[in-house]
């Protein structure tokens, strides 16, 4: 019950100035698929996602928010990666083990080479290679989605990729 009174009271806290303006959102987005994570695992493809050929731009909709891909969306996709990049707490050693801020994390694998890594709520979600030579293809290695809890720095893997490293990005209006 009280639950309810204390939500109530957050939701007549706005002013009527604010009834009228969108909502903030913000999409976790592996190449071309949203990312959610339910019950401490990613599901790619929670969002519907419609792709449009615009006059000048081609736009993007997720869950009903549009992105015009022109210059002012590559500024935010390069804000968005600046203000929630993680990469500069994390480190690979040469045996494969996964370091965040110098405290080894659990990731269920020996990781190799590393692409982006970001922070998504409270999550640390990363693009990388099995240290693992055998878990690959003649073409290159195969790239997973690293992810785990930055207070437990456990977590685990997904294989997302075969060949050729995906785009890992957050979009948001």
């Amino acid at each position: 019950m009280l639950t309810i009174f204390f939500g109530v009271a957050i939701m007549m806290s706005g002013s009527a100035t604010d009834a009228g303006a969108k909502a903030k959102r913000a999409f976790l987005m592996l190449d071309e698929q949203s990312v959610e994570f339910v019950d401490g695992a990613p599901v790619v493809g929670t969002w519907h996602i419609e792709r449009r050929r615009g006059e000048k731009h081609p736009t993007e909709v997720i869950d009903g928010v549009e992105f015009v891909v022109d210059k002012e969306f590559w500024k935010m996709i390069k804000a968005n990666e600046g203000r929630n990049s993680a990469k500069s707490d994390v480190r690979v050693e040469k045996d494969g083990r996964f370091f965040f801020r110098d405290k080894v994390v659990d990731v269920g694998m020996r990781v190799g080479a590393l692409g982006p890594v970001l922070r998504w709520h409270d999550w640390i979600v990363a693009l990388g290679t099995s240290a693992d030579p055998a878990q690959g293809t003649i073409k290159g290695s195969f790239w997973y989605l690293l992810w785990f809890s930055e207070k437990s720095l456990k977590g685990s893997h997904r294989q997302v990729v075969t060949v050729g490293m995906p785009l890992l990005r957050i979009y948001s209006n």
